[in-house]
């Protein structure tokens, strides 16, 4: 994800899809939050919750790094595999 950032801000990106920089963040934001959500407080369906938003920002991301740079949106494949793995394993926390 980071050096997918700064490819988009290498080329200006985020002057030309603004929208990037806000997702960028959230989905920083909510990797931040799953692990003391999930592991310290124990709340496996909010943590499900913030894995799917997680997943749609990385969507919406790589959406529109993809515009700007095609590495930059490629890059961002493997954050996607471990984000919907995390989602399984979170589903499977909350109902099995």
């Amino acid at each position: 994800m980071g050096l997918s950032s700064w490819l988009v801000w290498a080329e200006g990106g985020f002057h030309k899809q603004p929208n990037a920089l806000p997702l960028c963040a959230a989905q920083l934001g909510l990797s931040l939050c799953w692990k003391p959500i999930v592991l310290l407080m124990g709340s496996n369906y909010l943590g499900l919750v913030v894995c799917v938003a997680e997943f749609g920002a990385l969507v919406g991301c790589s959406r529109m790094f993809r515009d700007v740079n095609p590495i930059a949106g490629d890059l961002l494949k493997p954050c996607l595999a471990w984000v919907a793995y995390l989602t399984i394993i979170n589903y499977k926390l909350v109902y099995l």
